[in-house]
């Protein structure tokens, strides 16, 4: 038998049917940004374990563990939730403030719900102090999303938009 021909067939196997890892990640990755979401993990995750340090290092660590799967998991949800809304309603205005409230809203909600959960002496002081950092992350994401989909349209033609936009995109 043809040893070109195995390997062919074999690419071809490998290509049609990954592993389960890759078609997980595949299949969550239409509702989870992973990038924007490990990103807030790593940021948000190290400074609770900076603050929890004084507890000791594995205390840190267990905190900046479970910062980062929350920040992985519902920050890159809430992300995508984000990069839909602002990308979907016609009117740009519209569309960013939407995108902006709805996503700090629900980034609220599930902070709340959280530490209600956890057993947080006061759930709702723990939640209330990111209603502003989620404010503002959501907004420039939900700006940096549209004018990308805008100029990937040639809706827009400013080069200083199409650059933005060309570093903003590979947060997709």
């Amino acid at each position: 038998m043809d040893e070109n021909l195995v390997d062919s067939e074999y690419d071809s196997v490998v290509k049609n049917h990954p592993g389960v890892i890759r078609r997980i990640y595949d299949f969550t990755s239409k509702g989870i940004n992973y990038k924007v979401g490990a990103l807030s993990g790593f940021l948000i995750g190290g400074i609770n374990a900076f603050i929890n340090s004084d507890y000791g290092a594995l205390e840190a660590a267990v905190v900046f563990r479970n910062q980062f799967f929350y920040n992985l998991l519902i920050g890159g949800f809430n992300t995508r939730i984000c990069q839909y809304i602002a990308t979907n309603i016609p009117n740009r205005n519209l569309a960013i403030g939407t995108s902006t409230v709805s996503t700090t809203a629900f980034a609220f909600g599930a902070t709340y719900l959280s530490h209600l959960i956890g057993g947080s002496q006061d759930p709702l002081l723990s939640s209330t102090w990111q209603i502003p950092l989620n404010g503002i992350a959501s907004a420039v994401l939900a700006t940096g999303f549209r004018l990308t989909s805008e100029t990937e349209q040639g809706l827009i033609e400013n080069s200083y938009v199409q650059k933005f936009s060309k570093y903003f995109s590979k947060l997709k």
